[in-house]
């Protein structure tokens, strides 16, 4: 499985919350990962995506505290 190389410009864009584009990004790079990942613990579908959308919400509400 090939891991996304995470931008540093695209993580300091996401600290904008009126930049769509980045979140749209982010979510275009890592929701697959996340999924294939929920998948591979045995989460069903509907599960593996609810968890996929929590960990997003999770980035974006920590996102400010990154250095």
């Amino acid at each position: 499985m090939v891991e996304p190389e995470t931008r540093p410009s695209l993580m300091l864009r996401l600290r904008d919350p009126c930049d769509q584009q980045a979140l749209a990004q982010f979510v275009t790079i890592y929701e697959p990962l996340l999924l294939r990942l929920m998948r591979s613990r045995g989460l069903q579908e509907a599960d593996a995506r609810d968890v996929t959308q929590q960990v997003v919400v999770a980035v974006m509400q920590a996102v400010d505290s990154w250095r």
